[in-house]
């Protein structure tokens, strides 16, 4: 009988042992399980943070920018992770439909892996291997605010010498070809905007406007020409006069400003103006653009109703520069915009303290093409340092485009998380 009950605790013994197994690994996947639930959430705000975070910045991965910023969050978030981050991010761009507006976007995608180190692991009870993997994805966009958005007078300050007529660097395409269809692109986004205005001053070592000949014909006149010994003269006066205070005549120009205007047909006629082959000077276009803004300023409609005045004061006015290399007489740039006269306000001082009206903004960049303009002095001194771009790729032309412009609204766009990976 005695023997008979030592057989049956040795037999629950070895029940209870193996009913043991199952249950500890019951407790040690609740444990390690609610452990790696928590990992998946935080590595789910973390890919989601890093999504929102690169995408603000929105630098347009090209460096190990957005990877290093995306590995710092997932560091910060995600505790314990046994090696560093397996990370990736990718770009792309679209459009897609906000309201009833389409707009386009730049997307970031956010791909990242974490591992870690199981607290209980064992191949005799049912637990997580000795170490797990957790992944997890998110997906976010920014939808610039466009000037389109905005009420903005802009003037595209246009280089047409004949550096323009030879291709861009690794392309077919000419320099000029380039800019018109960008300009025009930009354009059409801006001026869905009724109140939104866009002028075109093409330059080489002149600028040309129509102009009447008294008798109800068109003609091109070209002004420019300036003299070494005129310079503190035409800083003076600044050129707010419809004739500037030197050279005008008839010329043959192949291209004429555009004046300030909401119909895209005419931006379209910079399809059909060429160079002369001519040389280069960027102030002419500068001086130019200024004129343009400052006359619709004094010009201003009294008759329209005072909402329409209030908005035309309050306008954004931007002046763009773009040209593919440095003046043909570098000494004139120079001395208009530090004139060696410390009485003297220099050019590009003038402007800014002359636009916009009170309520409105002002504001100036230069644009390089193919070109260095980052190393010009003159440039950095008219628009300040970090308003000179330098564009070595065709398709950087159009981005660094709407980033100044971005940058002159005051916005780096709307950021928004699109996607987010939680299962």
């Amino acid at each position: 009988m005695l023997s008979s009950v030592h057989k049956q605790q040795g037999s629950a013994a070895i029940i209870l042992v193996f009913l043991l197994i199952p249950l500890f690994g019951a407790v040690f996947l609740a444990l390690e399980g609610t452990r790696y639930i928590q990992k998946q959430s935080r590595l789910a705000d973390a890919s989601e943070a890093a999504a929102l975070a690169i995408t603000m910045a929105n630098r347009g991965n090209k460096t190990n920018y957005e990877k290093k910023l995306a590995t710092e969050y997932v560091q910060s978030y995600v505790r314990k992770i046994k090696d560093t981050p397996v990370l990736s991010v990718a770009l792309s761009k679209g459009e897609d439909t906000v309201g009833s507006v389409i707009k386009s976007y730049v997307q970031y995608k956010v791909d990242v892996k974490t591992t870690h180190k199981s607290w209980f692991s064992s191949l005799l009870i049912p637990s997580f291997n000795p170490t797990e993997s957790v992944i997890n994805k998110a997906v976010a966009r920014n939808y610039p605010e466009m000037p389109g958005d905005q009420f903005i007078d802009l003037v595209f300050v246009a280089d047409f010498s004949g550096s323009m007529d030879s291709n861009w660097s690794s392309t077919s395409k000419t320099k000029l070809s380039v800019l018109k269809k960008n300009i025009i692109s930009i354009s059409e986004t801006i001026l869905k905007q009724d109140a939104n205005r866009i002028a075109i001053v093409p330059f080489d070592r002149l600028t040309a406007y129509l102009d009447s000949d008294g008798k109800g014909n068109n003609i091109i006149t070209c002004q420019g020409k300036l003299r070494p010994d005129s310079y503190f003269e035409t800083i003076k006066k600044m050129m707010w006069a419809r004739k500037h205070s030197y050279k005008t005549f008839t010329c043959p120009s192949p291209f004429h400003t555009i004046e300030l205007t909401n119909d895209i047909t005419k931006v379209k006629a910079l399809n059909n103006m060429w160079t002369r082959r001519a040389g280069t000077a960027s102030y002419e276009g500068i001086m130019k653009a200024a004129e343009i803004l400052v006359q619709d300023e004094i010009n201003l409609n009294p008759e329209k109703p005072e909402k329409e005045r209030e908005k035309d004061k309050q306008k954004l006015k931007m002046i763009l520069i773009l040209s593919d290399g440095k003046d043909s007489d570098k000494r004139v740039m120079k001395n208009l915009v530090k004139p060696y006269d410390p009485s003297v306000v220099g050019m590009c001082e003038r402007i800014k303290k002359r636009l916009p009206r009170e309520g409105g903004k002002f504001f100036m960049a230069f644009i390089g093409i193919d070109f260095k303009a980052s190393s010009q002095t003159s440039f950095k001194d008219c628009v300040g340092e970090d308003n000179v771009i330098d564009v070595r790729d065709v398709p950087m032309l159009i981005s660094e485009i709407k980033k100044m412009m971005q940058k002159a609204v005051g916005t780096g766009g709307v950021s928004k998380l699109h996607y987010r990976h939680t299962n």
